[in-house]
């Protein structure tokens, strides 16, 4: 899966050059962490860019880098999010300048965990979905999303976002 995620920059960049459109966006992400066994909730934030190619209105695909960019703190302990990589398909349903969307792939996490005796990082892969709308009358918009990136025993890692998208 780490080989898929590394080529798929490339793939993307290579296939905005043919018929269709390509697609940038630049989310704010807050995140939400859950430990079902404790309820524990955690709500680090995050930066994800996004870049994809849409051969149709109506398909795309997508591959996702983000970077966390505040932890949050637990007593003596800080998460947060080290950064998370994706690849990912859309179905897309275009009205005018709006366009909802769903969208389903694959994530590879890593998160940090740190306090006074030391530090940890901890990574996960699996199926991700989500659904979102892009606003975009001209060439740039807005976008709003929901991600469900990781729903594994034990835990659910999602979010919230908000951000740019820019289509040419």
């Amino acid at each position: 899966m780490k080989r898929l995620l590394s080529l798929a920059p490339i793939a993307l960049v290579s296939m905005s050059a043919h018929a269709g459109h390509g697609m940038f966006s630049l989310q704010y992400s807050a995140l939400s962490y859950t430990d079902e066994g404790s309820g524990q909730e955690l709500n680090p934030d995050a930066a994800v860019v996004r870049a994809g190619h849409q051969p149709t209105e109506h398909v795309g695909i997508e591959g996702r880098l983000g970077i966390g960019l505040r932890d949050e703190t637990v007593g003596v302990a800080e998460v947060g999010l080290s950064h998370l990589l994706g690849v990912y398909g859309q179905a897309r349903a275009p009205f005018g300048p709006v366009t909802p969307y769903f969208v389903a792939g694959l994530t590879r996490a890593q998160a940090e965990f740190s306090d006074p005796g030391g530090s940890m990082t901890e990574t996960e892969s699996g199926f991700s979905f989500g659904a979102g709308v892009d606003i975009a009358p001209d060439d740039l918009g807005l976008n709003l999303e929901y991600m469900q990136y990781l729903d594994e025993t034990g835990y659910e890692f999602e979010a919230l976002s908000a951000g740019l998208v820019v289509i040419w």
